[in-house]
Formats: C-alpha cells, sequence, structure tokens
C-alpha cells in the first residue's frame, strides 16, 4: 500500500493471537499462519494496534521517540503483509471481535467487510413446514444472518429472499416463481431438511438462456427429469419428495450454510450460488456443486414452443483444424477441452447424465457407464409416458477417452428426444416434392417384410419389428433438413427423426417408423458431429452386408498404428481369460475402413462379443472396433448375469452370448489368406474436419448416395448434435430392402451372384 489512511483505525489483524518474546520480537500466530516480528519498532507499535486510534494518531503518539515517516513506513509495511487491517470505529467495536477476526482471517479488511454486510438487507421467507422450513426455522435462520452482521427485513423491502421450502418441486415455490418473474429481486430457495441440504441457485429477474442467471423453471424440468416416478401420482401442495428427517446438528449445518453462502454474496465474492444448486451431505459433509440447467425452448427464459417452419436452413460447414492423432484424430477439442465441456452435465439432480461410473475390464481396457436423465417437455405432466432414463456407454485406450466417450454419446441421445418445440411442418409426400426424402428409402424394409409384418412381429424384439407402410397420401411432419450432396433443402420425417416423438395433432400420423441412433452424433463442433455421423451410417452399412450375406472370406486387419500398449493389453487380458480376438477388415465397395472385433472361447468357440469401428485411419478403425469389443464383453457379462427369466432389452444379445459358437457361423473368423485393401485415404494430420467430410460425401455420392444432415440445434447442450441420414444405405436392424444390401458384394467379388432375400442370415443383428 503506497499510501496510508491517515483516518483509518487499525488493530492488529484480529484473526491473530500475539505473543511477545523477549524485548524486540512479537509473534502472530492463526489458524494457518506464523509470523515473526523483530524489532523495537514492533513492541513500541503493540499497546497502540488495538482499533482506538487512528493512523495518524498513532504516528503522533510516537513523535517524540520516533520518526514520523518510519513510524508511517512501518505501518504501511504492517498493512501491506496483512498484519493489522483497518477497523471499524471504537463504538461499533463492541462484541463483535469474533466476526471481525472471522473476515480478517479470509482476507477481508474488518471494517469494509462489515459495511459490505450491512449494506445487504435480507429476508427469510418460510414456504415450508415445521421446524425445518416454516415459521420457527425462519425465526431462527433470522437470528443467524443479524449474528453474522448482516442486516435483516421485512419481505417488502428486502433486496434478497431466503425461501425455506420442503421440496424444490412443491406447487408453492412454482407459483411464487411466477410471481418474482419481472420484478427486480432476487431470491434464493433452501432446502434445510433431511439428509441433504440444497441452498441456490440465485434467481433473479434477469434470467436467460444467454445469461449465467438461473431459471427456476429449467431448473424444475430438469430436477422432474431425474424423478421418473414422481409422474405416477398427482402433485401435491407441498411437493412429492418433503424433507421429513432432520436433527438440530443438521439444522445447523443448513442455516450455517445458507449464513455464510449470504455474506459471501454480500461480500460480491464470486458466490457459488451463482448459476449453481449447492448440497450439503450431513452425514459426510460432502459438498457438491450442480450446474442450473438452461432449455432454449423453457416458455419462461428461453424461446417456447417453435413455431411451424415452411424452410430448410442451409447448412454451411466451417472449416475447422483437427485435434490430436490416434484414436482422437479428427476432433475439434483436445481430451481435456473435452472433459472440461462436458464434466457439468453429470449431476444426479441438474445434469443430462446423473452419475458416470469408470470400469476395467482389465488392466489398460477402460469403459464408463453413465445413468442419463430423460429429455422432458416444457411441462413433465404431458411427457408421463416418456419412460424410465436411459444409460450410455463409452470406450478408450485410457480413462479420459472412454469417459468422453460415454459422455458423448449421453448427451447424443439426449438431443434427440423430442420435447414438442422442434421445428417441423405439417404436409403431405407430394406437397414437398423433391425436397422430401421418401420413408421407404431411410427406413430399408423390404416388399416381402411389410406383407408379412404380422407373422415376423410374433418373433421379432423392438428393434426389428416391421412398422405400418407408410401412406403417401397421409400429412405428416416433416423436420428441416440439408444435402451437403446438393446443397438442397430436404426433409425428414420428424417420426423417424426424434425419440419418443408424439404427434402434435396430426389426424393421418401413423406409426411407419421409430427413432433410432443410426447417424445421431456429437461432437465439439458440427463439422465433427457430421464426421463421426458419417462413419456410424457407414459402419452399420457394413455390418448388414457381412452379417446377413455371412460373408466369411473377410481378411484379417493389419493393426499397424494401433496403440501399442493397449493392444499389448488386449493380448494379455486374452491370455488370461482363455479368449480368441480377430479383427476383420469389413469394409465395402465404399472404400472407407470399417473394422469388426471378434471374441470367442479359445477352447470351443463360445461366449462370443463383437465390436465396430470406422474411421478413414484403419488404425483408428481397428482401435474403436477392439474398444468397441471390450464394451461388448463387459456389457455380456452384465447381461447375463441378469436373473434367468427376468426379460431384459437386450434378449436377443444374452441369448446369442449363451449359445451361439464359432464353428456355427465361419464368416466371424478371419480368411488370412485374403490380402487387406490398399488404401489411399485422407490423414488426420493433413486435412481438416470439413475435408474429411467432403471425402465422406464425394465417396457416397459416387455410389449412387445423397448424404441428408439434420441438425438437432441444440444450445442448451455442451456440445453439436446431428443425424446423418444416407438413403439407400443398410441399417444393421433387420431391414432386407436397400439394393446394395444384395448388390455390394457382388460389386466387390466377394458373391458372384446376389443371394436371395430368403437366403440371408435368419438371425437378426443384435448389438
Amino acid at each position: 500500500m503506497s499510501v496510508l489512511p491517515e483516518n483509518a483505525y487499525l488493530a492488529i489483524a484480529p484473526h491473530f493471537a500475539v505473543h511477545r518474546q523477549g524485548e524486540e520480537r512479537l509473534l502472530l500466530l492463526s489458524e494457518t499462519q506464523s509470523y515473526r516480528l523483530t524489532g523495537g519498532l514492533y513492541i513500541a507499535l503493540l499497546p497502540l494496534l488495538d482499533g482506538r486510534l487512528t493512523a495518524a494518531q498513532i504516528v503522533d503518539s510516537l513523535a517524540r521517540s520516533v520518526d514520523a515517516d518510519t513510524v508511517r513506513d512501518c505501518l504501511k509495511h504492517m498493512m501491506a503483509k496483512s498484519y493489522i487491517v483497518p477497523v471499524p470505529a471504537p463504538s461499533d467495536l463492541m462484541g463483535m471481535r469474533p466476526l471481525h477476526a472471522y473476515w480478517s482471517a479470509r482476507g477481508q479488511a474488518p471494517d469494509s467487510a462489515i459495511h459490505a454486510l450491512q449494506g445487504l438487507s435480507v429476508s427469510v421467507l418460510p414456504m415450508g413446514s415445521g421446524e425445518s422450513a416454516g415459521a420457527a426455522a425462519a425465526e431462527r435462520l433470522t437470528g443467524m444472518l443479524s449474528g453474522s452482521g448482516i442486516s435483516t427485513t421485512a419481505p417488502d423491502a428486502a433486496d434478497l429472499l431466503l425461501v425455506l421450502v420442503d421440496d424444490y418441486l412443491q406447487e408453492s415455490l412454482a407459483s411464487f416463481a411466477s410471481s418474482t418473474e419481472g420484478r427486480s429481486r432476487r431470491w434464493i430457495p433452501l432446502k434445510p431438511g433431511g439428509v441433504q441440504v440444497w441452498i441456490g441457485p440465485i434467481f433473479g429477474n434477469s434470467a436467460s438462456a444467454d445469461s449465467a442467471e438461473a431459471c427456476y423453471f429449467c431448473l424444475a424440468r430438469r430436477l422432474m427429469a431425474h424423478r421418473p416416478g414422481d409422474s405416477l401420482i398427482p402433485a401435491l401442495p407441498g411437493g412429492l419428495r418433503p424433507a421429513l428427517g432432520w436433527t438440530p446438528g443438521s439444522l445447523s449445518l443448513a442455516f450455517g450454510l445458507a449464513a455464510t453462502e449470504i455474506a459471501d454474496i454480500a461480500m460480491e465474492d464470486a458466490s457459488r450460488l451463482a448459476g449453481h444448486l449447492v448440497t450439503l451431505d450431513s452425514a459426510n459433509l460432502a459438498l457438491d456443486s450442480h450446474a442450473a440447467p438452461h432449455f432454449q425452448d423453457c416458455p419462461v427464459c428461453g424461446a417456447g414452443e417453435t413455431p411451424a417452419v415452411t424452410e430448410a436452413s442451409p447448412i454451411r460447414l466451417n472449416p475447422a483444424q483437427a485435434v490430436g492423432k490416434g484414436e482422437s484424430g479428427w476432433r475439434a477439442l483436445s481430451p481435456a477441452e473435452a472433459l472440461a465441456k462436458l464434466h457439468p452435465i453429470v449431476s444426479p439432480l441438474t445434469g443430462i447424465v446423473a452419475r458416470i461410473d469408470d470400469h476395467e475390464l482389465a488392466p489398460g481396457l477402460h469403459v464408463a457407464v453413465a445413468a442419463q436423465a430423460n429429455r422432458e417437455s416444457v411441462d413433465p405432466r404431458q411427457n408421463r409416458g416418456l419412460g424410465k432414463p436411459g444409460s450410455a456407454g463409452g470406450k478408450g485406450i485410457n480413462p479420459t477417452q472412454a469417459r468422453i466417450s460415454c459422455l458423448a454419446e449421453a448427451v447424443e441421445r439426449y438431443a434427440c428426444g423430442w420435447t414438442g418445440s422442434e421445428p417441423r411442418r405439417l404436409a403431405r409426400l407430394d406437397t414437398l416434392g423433391s425436397e422430401a426424402v421418401h420413408p421407404q428409402a431411410l427406413l430399408g424394409f423390404s416388399a416381402h417384410q411389410y406383407a408379412n409384418r404380422d407373422s415376423l412381429n410374433k418373433q421379432a424384439g423392438p428393434m426389428h419389428k416391421v412398422p405400418q407402410p407408410f401412406n403417401e397420401g397421409s400429412a405428416i411432419e416433416w423436420s428441416p433438413a440439408w444435402s451437403l450432396t446438393q446443397d438442397a433443402p430436404r426433409w425428414l420425417p420428424t417420426r423417424f427423426c426424434y425419440f419418443d416423438y408424439a404427434a402434435r395433432e396430426v389426424s393421418e400420423d401413423h406409426a411407419f417408423c421409430i427413432a433410432d441412433s443410426n447417424g445421431c452424433a456429437s461432437g465439439g463442433t458440427r463439422e465433427e458431429a457430421i464426421l463421426q455421423g458419417l462413419l456410424e451410417v457407414i459402419e452399420r452399412d457394413a455390418i448388414a452386408i457381412w452379417w446377413y450375406n455371412r460373408l466369411h472370406n473377410r481378411p484379417a486387419a493389419r493393426l499397424e498404428g494401433v496403440d501399442s500398449a493397449f493392444l499389448q493389453a488386449m493380448e494379455d487380458y486374452a491370455r488370461r481369460d482363455g479368449l480368441r480376438v480377430e479383427v476383420l477388415d469389413l469394409t465395402t465397395d465404399l472404400g472407407i475402413p470399417v473394422m469388426g472385433a471378434i471374441a470367442s472361447q479359445a477352447q470351443d468357440g463360445s461366449r462370443i462379443s463383437i465390436g465396430f469401428g470406422a474411421h478413414l485411419d484403419p488404425a483408428i478403425a481397428a482401435t474403436r472396433a477392439l474398444t468397441e469389443l471390450n464394451q461388448g464383453i463387459y456389457f455380456n457379462a452384465l447381461n447375463t448375469a441378469t436373473p434367468e427369466g427376468k426379460k431384459t432389452s437386450f434378449d436377443d444379445a444374452r441369448d446369442w452370448f449363451e449359445t451361439a459358437v464359432v464353428d456355427q457361423h465361419p464368416y466371424l473368423r478371419a480368411d488370412t489368406r485374403q490380402p487387406g485393401p490398399s488404401w489411399e485415404l485422407p490423414r488426420p494430420e493433413d486435412v481438416s474436419i470439413v475435408e474429411a467430410v467432403d471425402f465422406c460425401v464425394e465417396r457416397l455420392a459416387a455410389a449412387g448416395h445423397e448424404t441428408v444432415v439434420l441438425d438437432y440445434d441444440r444450445r442448451d447442450v455442451p456440445l453439436a448434435c446431428v443425424k446423418v441420414a444416407v438413403p439407400g444405405l443398410c441399417h444393421f436392424w433387420n431391414r432386407r430392402g436397400a439394393d446394395r444390401l444384395f448388390t455390394a458384394p457382388v460389386r466387390q467379388g466377394i458373391l458372384d451372384a446376389p443371394l436371395a432375400e430368403t437366403a440371408l442370415n435368419p438371425i437378426n443383428f443384435f448389438l
């Protein structure tokens, strides 16, 4: 400090205990600090630094024995080191030392702290019941705030309201939040009861999707997404999950946390309640922060329901540099950047992902699993049939990659969920003309499948059921998309694009398809998401051609370039568990590398697990296949652990794993006599993400296929999300109408003639 505040009252920082050592040394001790001050001047100053004198008075008191400038320099030095601090006038000191010491220990001048605390007026509003959130609780908390130096007042006069509740989703809190909209007042909810204390976020009248201010209605929407059981019971005024348990100690923790947070707000410190719900577990004292969500279609802070559209917006690809090599090639974000973006979505209260669990199949082999929240409609009551939260899985050659893969899949699945606010238009196929993509080209069912759907569906799992044929004369809802091939607008059936789609009073709507994840992808940029979506549809096309034609002469993949430590970990695991692992090259006439990794018991070929990968770099494609194989092995173990007789969503996969052996399916073995292909492909270090996208689009166009992209445009998620559709490519589910399912193996010289539909593999692909 260059200038001494002459009129400020000065004192030894009140959080220090002062001990004199001999004639020329002072020892200042606090909870965490220890300082030795040596010199006679410090001893002379000690009795004067008790808060009764100003800096000028202290200088005058020593004027006869010490030069004034020397005293001033010493005082400035002690202030710069925070040995002494300005304190309130002596008349304000009575009974305030503990409060002064607290702020001094936090590096704040006590006089400034007291002034700031008294500058914020707070009122406690009881909106709950009993001693935890009722009137008695409000009185107790008000006393604690006053004792902390904070001004308390009546609700109408307060700058900040602290609202006590039993449940954040109780009706009265929603009504209160509605009543505060448009008013210049901040408020904070607090749930003191229960094992877990909840406080925050800070709400106000400036909540918007583009601000850090939280929105209560967005928060309530996400909280409901993590409470699927609540939708089965009519709402109650006090909430469905009121905090019924507490102890005097747990309430003291809650009120103490609240008082501390309010004090920080008064001090204008960076409050952890800004944009976050904070929880304190009274059982283990764990303090967690949960980012408050924002929904772009929120009727309060967002745009509300999106109006019908009549035109599709162009998708223009922006050049982007590839980041990283190896498995992370052609990524817009580094692993550290991606993980930082995704971390806030993990929360059991406010996250897209409730939790993520890291697993190690064996040393060096990593998978991750996440439990996921559903994407709810604006009014959760409209969406009670949405179902239970789903899950997502991820894999990689290290824990970070596995975690990023898992969280990115969760974001992707969440973005594909229907809310009712998505842009779309109602039209007949012939009205849209060439801009409409015919559902049959997207779905790929054969005439035989449609003609025999009733009998086929009796034996089919949910992924393989044949839907109603599309009625070309019906008016249905269409979603705006864009052709990267023709640089022209396209319209995709909305039912095809969104999970759990519910038509908006469309009398002619009919169940001609369900949405699935094929081509759905996320990325650090839209361009990266498009590339990943392209690779996925190309991968699944190759799987279908190989699987249903039972192509038993696929060459072994070359593994040059695959991470050596990862390969060694795979070999060690296979040796330990008696597995035979092969990687097959499944690349089709498209010429974009697709690999399949197969593991089975070496002794008898049983307990088969499968994984796949596609990429413009063959080594990365093989790595993806092997890491997905590890994921498959992990999930097969979980699936077979399901009690006998209990139905699961993966019964076909369990039956295959428990009964199939490789000798009955020779197409699962690599043909070592077949030479691998020669590649002429771009490399991640040589071309950008956009150039990689262009390469794939051009390859597909050369084969007669158009690339169509739907941008989900979810600005309330941390990644770009798209759906890539390539009409005419094969789906790996049992859809036997795509021409290339039969002709691609002939073009590659693998088969002499196309197989008849009845000669295709009767086993539905189940991954």
